[in-house]
């Protein structure tokens, strides 16, 4: 009797131990699951769609910036941007909850399924990421890329520079695998003889800080509209001769006067004589177009 006892005590405590331990393991994997949903919703609402911007826009970018691909900088730079500021919310926010998982559920299979896939990008990759597609761009770190392509992005200024060069080597086509090698043999490479993001934000700024500010109601009679010009540029930086390009009913308009006038300032502003424009790089800046939105 003694003995069936203990035995009955013994399997009710192995009993007891194993549903203990078969609850706690559901209870992680229910935890790691909803650590790692809510991360992907925090991407989610900053417009960080995972597959969309972790595998395919990610391996795009990095793929030209290999091959030098990327012939007009203006039409990269809302890519760019967007990647960035996904690769900075998902560093400062979504890798901690990643970290968290495989921390504090190591043995789930979230966090299993996590680490496997693509979309998990860990500490190093992501650093040297920014690092990369910043310093291609002309910035000295993703902050000051965020900052300054959100002014580009954002500006009443569209700039198309005029290079004189028409021949573009042919692609490399080497492909990106994604390694870590490859991202550190990237890193510190010398950025590209074309325009980069930088210098156009450079010169954008600095034009909106030359023009002369104007009332509230000359504000209100030229809003809307949009001023076509060309300036011609002498290696040193400074302007050489501006034309304005715009169709005729436009110029007969007292709007286009005082739209003009005020574009005038900028070149009669002795401040604005030289403007901040790569002078290794003239061949890419020597005219410039511009249309200033009012």
């Amino acid at each position: 009797m003694y003995f069936k006892n203990n035995t009955l005590i013994a399997f009710l405590l192995f009993f007891l131990i194993i549903s203990k331990s078969i609850f706690s393991m559901e209870s992680d994997e229910k935890e790691a699951e909803n650590l790692f949903l809510m991360a992907q919703n925090e991407l989610l609402s900053k417009g960080c769609e995972s597959n969309l911007i972790f595998i395919e826009l990610y391996n795009d970018q990095i793929t030209k910036i290999l091959n030098d691909q990327i012939q007009d900088i203006n039409t990269e730079i809302s890519n760019f941007q967007k990647l960035i500021s996904c690769l900075d919310f998902y560093q400062k926010n979504t890798f901690p909850k990643y970290q968290s998982i495989f921390l504090n559920y190591s043995k789930s299979t979230t966090a299993y399924d996590l680490y496997t896939s693509q979309n998990y990008f860990d500490k190093e990759k992501v650093e040297l990421s920014l690092s990369i597609i910043s310093q291609y761009l002309g910035f000295k770190n993703h902050y000051e890329a965020l900052s300054k392509l959100e002014l580009v992005n954002s500006s009443t200024i569209q700039i198309v520079y005029q290079s004189s060069s028409s021949i573009s080597p042919p692609p490399k086509k080497i492909q990106f695998q994604g390694s870590i090698e490859e991202l550190k043999r990237l890193n510190n490479f010398d950025p590209s003889s074309k325009i980069n993001a930088k210098e156009k934000a450079d010169l954008i700024e600095q034009f909106i800080n030359c023009i002369q500010p104007i009332n509230k109601a000359t504000k209100e009679t030229i809003k809307g509209t949009a001023i076509d010009l060309t300036l011609y540029f002498n290696p040193d930086g400074s302007v050489k001769r501006y034309t304005y390009n715009n169709n005729e009913a436009l110029e007969i308009s007292k709007k286009y006067e005082i739209a003009k006038r005020s574009l005038d300032t900028v070149f009669n502003n002795k401040s604005c004589q030289f403007f901040k424009l790569p002078l290794g790089k003239f061949s890419e800046w020597s005219e410039i177009n511009i249309r200033y939105n009012f």
